[in-house]
């Protein structure tokens, strides 16, 4: 495994093991976008949190 393959695997165990902890409710989920071909990687939190 070459240096940017072993990188690539690095970020997105990270990125993974961020979005599931930052799982806060039912109504607001947390997705990762990987693009691999070009090692774009996203975060997004999707759903609305009603400020109460």
């Amino acid at each position: 495994m070459d240096k940017i393959t072993s990188y690539r695997k690095i970020v997105r165990q990270f990125i993974l093991g961020y979005a599931q902890d930052n799982q806060r409710n039912s109504e607001v989920r947390t997705e990762v976008l990987v693009d691999t071909e070009r090692d774009h990687y996203k975060v997004m939190d999707i759903g609305f949190q009603s400020v109460s």
